[in-house]
C-alpha cells in the first residue's frame, strides 16, 4: 500500500494530505539530533504550531527513511495490555517528545487525547482508527 498522510482534527474530521516523494527526502548521515534540531527550528517563535504540521510530517518521514535503527528497534509489548512505549527523546523544557510504540496484533488503545498536536507514523503493520490493530508507531508530540 502506498504511504499516505492524513490530518485528523480535534473534532474528528480528517483529510488526505499531499505526501512528499521519498527520493526527495534521502540524505546521508541523517541522525536523530538533526531531526530534533530541524523540528525545533520549524517550531521556534510560532504561536500556532498547527501551521507547521506539513513540514513536521515531512521531517518524520525523512527520519524514518534515513534512520534504519528507528524501524529495527527490538522491544516487547506488555502481556497485560499488549502495548510497549520506548522513548527515543524527551528532555525537560524541550517542546516535544519522540517515542516509538509497539502493539501486539489486536491490542487497542482507548480513545484519548494528549491535549495538543502530534504526528504518528505507522512503521510496520497497520493502524485502525475508529472515527485496532497496530504494530509499531513513531510519535512526535508537543508537550
Amino acid at each position: 500500500m502506498k504511504a499516505r498522510d492524513w490530518l485528523v482534527s480535534g473534532d474528528g474530521n480528517y483529510e488526505l494530505c499531499k505526501s512528499v516523494r521519498p527520493w526527495n527526502l534521502l540524505q546521508d548521515n541523517y541522525r536523530l539530533y538533526r531531526f530534533l534540531t530541524e523540528v525545533e527550528d520549524a517550531l521556534n517563535g510560532l504561536e500556532d504550531e498547527y501551521i507547521k504540521l506539513p513540514e513536521i510530517r515531512k521531517l518524520v518521514r525523512k527520519l524514518i527513511l534515513n534512520s534504519y535503527w528507528v524501524k529495527s528497534q527490538r522491544f516487547d509489548p506488555s502481556p497485560q495490555n499488549g502495548i510497549a512505549v520506548s522513548v527515543l527523546y524527551e528532555e525537560l523544557g524541550f517542546p516535544f517528545t519522540v517515542q516509538t510504540v509497539k502493539f501486539f496484533p489486536g491490542a487497542m488503545s482507548t480513545i484519548h487525547t494528549h491535549g495538543t498536536w502530534g504526528v504518528v507514523a505507522v512503521l510496520k503493520g497497520g493502524k485502525k482508527i475508529h472515527f485496532g490493530s497496530e504494530e509499531m508507531l513513531l510519535m512526535v508530540k508537543s508537550k
